[in-house]
């Protein structure tokens, strides 16, 4: 609904969207680190390559790259190490007052 500047679904599933959000991007980012490092070891050691990433190494850093996706996004979006008003429903306030100002700019410009 982004196109009419509002977000009608309310503060929870905005709260929600915005932690799946930067959960999905972060793990997104790691499994590309997860890559490099598979195709590291596949240049530097293409004989034992079979041998050193197996189809159950493989599958523990793909885990390994959401459960640490998890850990990175997830305290700062309840607000840990942050002041009273933080945490996911902050991040909305802040998310719908960049959107009327987004909104504003867009109409004032037309």
């Amino acid at each position: 609904m982004q196109v009419f500047g509002l977000w009608i679904f309310g503060d929870i599933w905005c709260a929600i969207w915005l932690a799946v959000d930067v959960w999905t991007c972060t793990a997104s980012i790691l499994h590309l680190v997860v890559i490099s490092l598979d195709r590291y070891i596949a240049v530097t050691h293409p004989i034992t390559y079979p041998n050193i990433m197996t189809t159950k190494r493989a599958k523990l850093l793909i885990l390994a790259a959401w459960v640490l996706s998890f850990v990175i996004c997830f305290p700062p979006l309840v607000g840990w190490n942050a002041g009273e008003d933080s945490g996911l429903i902050e991040l909305v306030r802040i998310e719908k007052n960049r959107q009327k100002h987004v909104s504003g700019m867009i109409r004032n410009s037309e």
